[in-house]
């Protein structure tokens, strides 16, 4: 499916999908594993310039760094991993602190190997797991992301209007999603 960039702003807003999807077998040579603080400084290099913050700026720095890190330490974070680049990820995503999946990214090198998928549907799964079957989670992609906007289309997530106050779901998310 291939969703339209219209949009207000420079992100979309989808909900995710009702139903759970099965897990997806990680392929051979790659492993699934939770992200550590030892992989914040890579992830977050890579992070600026994917929202196209390029700067030396050490305010702006240190507040991705500390965005990343505690998105890494405490919530849930994943990444996947190469048997032959064991310490670092090729593939990550996380949740940020008001609730909705996001940082989903998978090295050019490694994409078309249904990556972001398996990383996706492992996300949703330990966040119902945790919050129950009901707990229906949101994400924003930018609107030049068009393999993000394809896989969300693609694995039943629901365009949503844009707003940024409606992924928080329940009352006492934040601290049932810190425990996990």
């Amino acid at each position: 499916a291939v969703v339209s960039t219209q949009s207000t702003g420079q992100h979309k807003m989808f909900k995710a999908p009702e139903a759970a999807l099965a897990d997806i077998p990680v392929p051979h040579g790659y492993r699934l594993e939770p992200l550590q603080d030892s992989h914040v400084n890579y992830i977050m290099k890579q992070w600026l310039m994917d929202v196209e913050l390029q700067t030396d700026e050490d305010a702006t720095v240190k507040l991705a760094h500390s965005l990343v890190m505690t998105n890494i330490t405490e919530r849930p974070a994943f990444g996947i991993f190469t048997d032959s680049e064991p310490s670092t990820p090729v593939a990550w995503i996380s949740v940020y602190a008001s609730g909705e999946v996001g940082m989903l990214h998978v090295q050019e090198k490694h994409r078309r190997k249904k990556l972001g998928r398996i990383l996706s549907r492992h996300m949703l799964r330990v966040l119902r797991e945790a919050h129950g079957v009901e707990y229906r989670t949101y994400g924003f992609v930018k609107l030049h992301n068009v393999a993000s906007l394809n896989l969300l289309a693609s694995e039943g997530w629901e365009e949503q209007p844009y707003n940024n106050r409606r992924v928080y779901y329940h009352e006492g998310y934040l601290q049932q999603l810190n425990k996990l």
